[in-house]
This record gives C-alpha cells, structure tokens and sequence, in this order.
C-alpha cells in the first residue's frame, strides 16, 4: 500500500519533472523534448547524453556505444513506431557497454520525457542508479531492489520490475518510481557527520515529497 501512495505522489510531480528535464536535458543538447526521434542529429545528442552519465566512462567503448546506436537508429523508429518494446529493450541492452540503468535512461528519454509513443510508457523499466536503490531500501524499506550492477535479464531484477508494475497506483506507470532519483539526489543527500559547521549537507526530510512514507522522519537530523 504505501509504495501505490508513493507511485500516485509521484505521478502528480510530473510537469515539475519535465520542466526540469528541459533545463537539465534538453536544452543542454539542442533537441526538443518530444522530437528525440526525428532525426539522427536529434538521436546521436539524446544517446551521448545518457552515455556520459556512465561513471567512469571508457572512451573506447563510449564510441562503439555512439557507432552502434547509429546503426540502428532507424530500427529504433520503427520499434518505437510500432510498440514493440521487448525488441526496443533488447536492441538497447545490446549497445557496447550499456546495462540497465544506461539502457532504460535511454528508452525513457525517448518515450516518457520524449513521448514518442505513450503505449509503451507502461512497459518502460526503472533505472536502478545509486539514488533509486537508496531510497527505495532506506526510506521505503524493500529488501528485494537488485543491485546497480544487475544484468536486466538477471530473475531479481525482473522480479524487481513486475513487483514494481504489481504496486503502483491504478492508472500509473512504474516508470515515476524513476523519479526517486530526484528526491535522492535534492532532498535526501547524506549528511557527513565528520565534518563540522555548515558543511556537513543539507537536512530537508520537511520538504520532501515522500516524507508523509518514509520510514525513517528526519532521519539526517538525528545523526
């Protein structure tokens, strides 16, 4: 129950979401949102993007990556065009160096913030990146969130994303679980307790969107 409260929380902060997308997405790359697909120029700005949010990137394999979403850029059109997203995935998970937080970074710029096909938002998984597992293990308490690592053919991660479908609010996709990286990322940062004075991070459990189901309240403020 409290993860379909949380879904239907989050899905509310979609226009927020967006209009944070345009500034920390696309108007950085010079692509409309809901045209990341028209053209190859559009696509090459989308995929680089996602790529380098990769830590540690390996410039090899960062250009094989480039060279093999540019080969098949026509074929994800036309998987997008015509909702076959098991095809979509698998095309994506198939790029050098691309797992499941790359991979579904990729198709979710695409077809949630890009809304280059609303029938296949439900099927679209949720990037499993160091904010989400934080939040959805410390603050939500799931004990089954696969690791970042985790292939997204491995049986905990899919058993993780049909658990995730299976607890969502009616009408809602699972894929504004996704927007738990933002809560990590601005509401929830860790506070270092080895540091003194005003630069030890920051204590905002008051303003943050899930505090009413977090299972820790105001859990930085008492370290």
């Amino acid at each position: 129950m409290r993860l379909q409260h949380v879904s239907r929380l989050l899905a509310t902060k979609r226009s927020f979401m967006f209009s944070f997308m345009e500034k920390y997405l696309f108007s950085q790359i010079q692509v409309l949102r809901t045209e990341t697909i028209r053209n190859s120029e559009n696509f090459k700005k989308v995929i680089d993007f996602c790529l380098r949010t990769r830590q540690r990137i390996v410039i090899e394999e960062l250009q094989r990556a480039k060279t093999y979403f540019s080969h098949n850029f026509q074929k994800i059109q036309e998987y997008v065009r015509k909702g076959r997203g098991e095809d979509l995935r698998n095309l994506v998970y198939s790029a050098p160096g691309v797992g499941q937080k790359i991979g579904n970074l990729v198709l979710e710029v695409i077809i949630h913030y890009g809304e280059a096909n609303s029938d296949l938002e439900s099927q679209l998984y949720v990037p499993i990146d160091t904010h989400v597992r934080r939040i959805f293990r410390e603050c939500l308490g799931l004990n089954n969130v696969p690791r970042i690592g985790s292939s997204p053919y491995s049986r905990a991660y899919l058993r993780f994303q049909q658990y995730l479908a299976a607890n969502t609010a009616d009408g809602v996709s699972r894929i504004y679980f996704d927007y738990l990286w933002f809560v990590g990322k601005v509401f929830c940062t860790r506070i270092d307790v080895s540091k003194e004075g005003y630069s030890r991070g920051y204590r905002l459990c008051s303003m943050c969107w899930i505090k009413d189901y977090c299972i820790l309240p105001d859990k930085w403020i008492t370290l």
